[in-house]
This record gives structure tokens, sequence and C-alpha cells, in this order.
């Protein structure tokens, strides 16, 4: 019986694997060359922050969204 993430059970990695890989690579990437100071408008405040710190937030953020929401999916089938 071969595995759902494999293609073709040979023990590789699914495509959708090395897409999620390349995605998490180009994003700590784009986050390591930003280091810059950048002012981010809040609802009723401005705070300054390395625009790396910015982008790392928003990329986990995204990922937990993205997490919860394959939760809710695999809970109602």
């Amino acid at each position: 019986m071969s595995s759902p993430t494999t293609a073709g059970g040979s023990g590789g990695l699914a495509p959708r694997q090395i897409i999620g890989i390349a995605i998490a690579a180009l994003s700590l990437l784009l986050i390591a060359v930003n280091w810059e100071q950048t002012e981010v408008s809040l609802v009723v405040t401005k705070v300054t922050m390395p625009l790396a710190l910015l982008l790392a937030l928003v990329f986990v953020g995204g990922m937990a969204s993205g997490a919860l929401v394959i939760r809710r999916r695999a809970k109602r089938d």
C-alpha cells in the first residue's frame, strides 16, 4: 500500500511538499535580506521595527491560519 503523500510510492517528496519547501525557503530568504527599520501603522499607533521582523510575523501568522483551515477541513470530513 502506497502512502498518500508520496508520488507512486517511491519514497520521494510529493509535488505539494516540494512547493511548500520552496515557498518557505523563498520567504526565509526574503526575511534574511530585509533588516532595515520600517514604520508600521497599526490601527491606533505606529511602530518602528525591522522589516525582517514584520515579514517573519506575517509568515508565522499565515502558517498558523493555514494550519487552522486544514484542521477544520479534516474535522469536517
